[in-house]
């Protein structure tokens, strides 16, 4: 994507970018800690068994690949044993239920492990049962100033500004969507995928989705701590080895330029048919009226299928949710080939492109009266697919009070040579609290 030119005065709040520290130029390497996963169950099968169960998933090849190298060491453990592994995981049902394993859990993120809660659970109530009072990513504008965006508490919040929701009868908000398969967190700044949230939604051989096994919940942890091995690697070796820990870690998902990995992953008869990963970046304008502040958050969406299933759609969702706070513009605009075109006014005066492969059709349906932006991403020309492809919508709004929100949502569609889809979806809340 093209970069921005954005007005004198604009406070980028980019999440962080990852940063690829200076190799030595003789080539050598500097060894790692390999990262060690500790799963707390005792129904749980061993990870060897977790990974024969999904043997015939081709994307399990990162994992294995981790594991062999020792970069990613992983283990089920019983539930009173102390768990010194960097990262830790348990079954949410489980920790609200024993006491003793939620207090070591707290214990153990306040003195530097990720902990990961899986099962379904908020990122509030993941806040009350590992007694930390926020869920954040530090991030820095353009004079270095230090700034946290927030995750969770915003029904609190915006109740204590008086903001309502809107009425919105195209709403795609659902019941359940606050409540993830996987969240995971750390307090350190400097942790690969710092803030981690997944939904799975899993379909049997008839096309019926069902609800996931514990295996599912592993599987997916595993494949986070995996990509968090790849990351550090990729930090820390040489030029050589880079080319090489690249070729195992590109083959499965994107690089993110932020600490957060947000997926959505659908599965079908016990592989994955496809994923979203999304990460986003948010600005605010520094010249705001009286009234209002004005932001701009830029997401970028990759959808991609596995194991015979190819992407079909994609439809991506940015809602101004409170009665407050009015949308202004979204781009791009309805287009079918590359470069998709995006341009906005005062405050920001920006103007940037960014182009998709095999160049898919964008429709857009979204609403001023309703303060939605809203695209459908098909496959275009000649394509049949939209595979690998990274979808980058914009939005501006301006929100009174001092407490400013987005809700983004992706949905993803992928079928196989015989017609048979499976569907992924996840919403996350872009939150930036002046508090």
């Amino acid at each position: 994507m093209k970069k921005k030119t954005l007005a004198k005065g604009i406070t980028g709040l980019a999440l962080a970018a990852l940063l690829v520290q200076p190799l030595a130029l003789n080539g050598s390497a500097k060894q790692t800690d390999p990262v060690e996963l500790k799963i707390y169950s005792e129904k749980a099968p061993s990870i060897q068994k977790t990974l024969d169960a999904f043997s015939k998933d081709e994307t399990l090849k990162k994992v294995k690949a981790q594991l062999d190298r020792g970069a990613l060491r992983a283990e089920k453990i019983g539930l009173s044993n102390k768990g010194e592994g960097q990262e830790l995981a348990a079954d949410v049902r489980t920790v609200r239920e024993d006491k003793n394993l939620q207090k070591q859990l707290a214990n153990r993120l306040k003195s530097g492990a990720k902990v990961y809660l899986y099962g379904g659970v908020t990122i509030d109530e993941y806040k009350d049962l590992m007694e930390i009072s926020e869920v954040s990513v530090k991030v820095k504008d353009e004079k270095a100033k230090d700034l946290n965006l927030t995750f969770g508490g915003e029904k609190e919040k915006a109740e204590k500004e008086g903001k309502k929701l809107k009425q919105n009868p195209y709403s795609l908000a659902a019941e359940d969507e606050n409540s993830y398969d996987i969240v995971g967190y750390s307090i350190v700044e400097a942790n690969e995928n710092k803030f981690a949230v997944t939904n799975i939604s899993v379909f049997d051989d008839a096309g019926n989705e069902i609800e996931p096994t514990e295996e599912y919940y592993i599987r997916e942890i595993l494949e986070i701590s995996a990509d968090t091995a790849a990351k550090i690697e990729v930090q820390t070796f040489s030029l050589g080895s880079i080319f090489g820990l690249n070729r195992v870690h590109a083959d499965s998902e994107p690089v993110t330029s932020s600490p957060t990995r947000i997926t959505a992953t659908a599965y079908y008869n016990g592989v994955i048919a496809g994923r979203t990963y999304t990460d986003w970046v948010l600005e605010k304008a520094g010249d705001s009226d009286s009234s209002f502040d004005y932001f701009l958050v830029n997401d970028k969406t990759t959808i991609s299928g596995a194991n015979g299933f190819v992407a079909k759609y994609l439809k991506s969702d940015h809602d101004i949710p409170y009665d407050s706070d009015y949308i202004i513009d979204w781009d791009p605009d309805d287009d079918t080939s590359s470069p998709y075109n995006l341009s906005f006014g005062v405050p920001f005066s920006a103007a940037w492109s960014f182009d998709m492969s095999n160049s898919p059709k964008v429709n857009n349906i979204g609403s001023q009266p309703y303060d939605y932006g809203r695209w459908e991403v098909t496959p275009g020309g000649l394509s049949s697919s939209i595979n690998g492809v990274r979808f980058e919508p914009a939005t501006t709004w301006k929100s009174a009070g001092t407490y400013a929100s987005m809700d983004i949502r992706e949905y993803g569609t992928f079928r196989n040579a015989k017609n048979i889809a499976a569907y992924s979806s996840v919403k996350i809340d872009v939150n930036y609290d002046y508090n």
